[in-house]
């Protein structure tokens, strides 16, 4: 009997920058962005806080229709699996990532950025009701991608995971900054 393994991480965060969408040579949307994940561990007698910064790839028309609301300072809820690139660099030194492959993303509270962004342009700020039908109507979105997926792996055949990291290398995700290329303070 084949061993089934597990590849699933849910994290709670907020965007170090705004997210950008590109599409693939398909249409296909990919939507990325990275976010800061505190972290408090003690050290002899002192809590400290630490901050991990994780790359998130966000795949069809969810990315597309939370793009707007995916900026810097805006907690988020991800939930997805973890992939690894491996490549050799230019000068022969083996290197990898890890990016986390978002099945869900879930806005939660929201950002003064982007509060104040909404009150420059004039808009208002949506009702509960209103943010639960965007969130359903983005939920029914991906899940009518993950079916498309499905059936063009099927066609394919291979699996939706082999499917989607053939987008994910058509795309080029590999050239994504790291937390290294992020100076600024984020404020939490």
């Amino acid at each position: 009997m084949a061993r089934k393994d597990l590849n699933s991480v849910s994290l709670v965060g907020r965007l170090v920058r705004d997210a950008e969408v590109r599409s693939t040579a398909g249409g296909l949307a990919i939507c990325r962005f990275s976010i800061a994940v505190n972290r408090i561990k003690k050290t002899g007698d002192q809590w400290i806080e630490e901050v991990n910064y994780f790359d998130i790839v966000l795949f069809g028309r969810q990315g597309e229709a939370l793009q707007p609301y995916l900026v810097k300072g805006q907690q988020v809820s991800v939930s997805g699996e973890l992939q690894q690139e491996r490549w050799s660099d230019d000068n022969g030194n083996n290197r990898s990532s890890v990016k986390i492959i978002a099945q869900q993303v879930q806005l939660l509270g929201s950002s003064q950025q982007a509060q104040s962004q909404h009150q420059q342009e004039g808009c208002r700020q949506a009702q509960p009701e209103e943010q639960q039908s965007h969130q359903d109507q983005a939920r029914q979105q991906q899940q009518e991608w993950q079916a498309k997926v499905r059936r063009e792996a099927d066609q394919a055949g291979v699996t939706p995971e082999q499917y989607a990291k053939g987008y994910a290398q058509q795309a080029n995700l590999s050239g994504m900054p790291g937390p290294e290329a992020f100076t600024e303070d984020i404020p939490f």
